[in-house]
């Protein structure tokens, strides 16, 4: 293997024009300058040609920055290897130097040829872009958020069968204890829901000292129901149902 630093002016002229096979350190120049973290990416590179190539990271941010401006990057070789089989090896020294997977100052989130594992890992996503990615908490890019997608507010999902105001209330307290509050506007509700009710307070006609009895079998209604809509609505006078105005 042979080092940078080994290099004489001839052998690197004739890397830039003839690929080799190396392990890089890929540099967002612009961030590094700032101390925007992270900032750098580690990796190797069979056949590598300057310019031709910017890294193989997926991580969504540093993806992001590439397409955005690729030109505030650079690549820096940390090592020239002759034999391709030693590349992940000698890659993997290099990772294990500066703890890139540790380290916030690197993109990379596993080391080279080792079974990625998802211990710890949870999805995040960016509040105002919507990218997404799975990272450990010590490699959170800033501003994301929990989750694969921000949550709507209403995300409450009902059975096909659960419609009425009074059935969604029911279902969405399934199992917890019900206040007292809770219980009434429950019965407000279902009472609201009745045919009786309906008809009590939509009826377009005018009825004048009309016999509720009369009134409750011509509608196919009990009596108790009617009385107690006409009732509340003060329209009961001497067991007659008055609409007034």
């Amino acid at each position: 293997m042979l080092k940078v630093r080994e290099l004489g002016n001839k052998a690197l002229n004739l890397i830039n024009k003839y690929m080799l096979n190396v392990i890089y350190c890929l540099v967002n120049k612009q961030n590094e300058k700032i101390d925007v973290v992270p900032n750098k990416y580690v990796g190797s590179k069979v056949n590598y040609k300057p310019g031709k190539y910017w890294g193989s990271s997926r991580h969504p941010v540093l993806l992001k920055e590439l397409s955005e401006d690729i030109s505030v990057f650079s690549v820096e070789i940390l090592e020239y290897v002759n034999d391709p089989k030693c590349l992940v090896q000698r890659e993997l020294y290099w990772q294990e130097k500066f703890d890139v997977v540790n380290s916030e100052e690197y993109f990379n989130l596993a080391f080279a040829n080792q079974k990625f594992t998802s211990l710890n890992f949870r999805w995040y996503y960016d509040p105002i872009s919507l990218d997404k990615g799975y990272f450990p908490k010590h490699k959170i890019p800033n501003g994301w958020l929990p989750g694969k997608k921000p949550k709507e507010k209403d995300s409450k999902q009902y059975p096909k069968n659960v419609t009425t105001p009074h059935e969604k209330i029911s279902y969405s307290l399934k199992g917890q204890k019900k206040s007292a509050d809770m219980v009434k506007k429950m019965k407000n509700t279902k009472r609201e829901q009745s045919p009786h009710y309906q008809i009590c307070h939509n009826k377009d006609l005018v009825y004048d000292c009309i016999d509720l009895r009369s009134f409750a079998e011509r509608e196919n209604l009990s009596f108790g129901s009617v009385y107690e809509c006409v009732r509340k609505r003060g329209y009961y006078k001497s067991y007659t149902f008055e609409r007034t105005g």
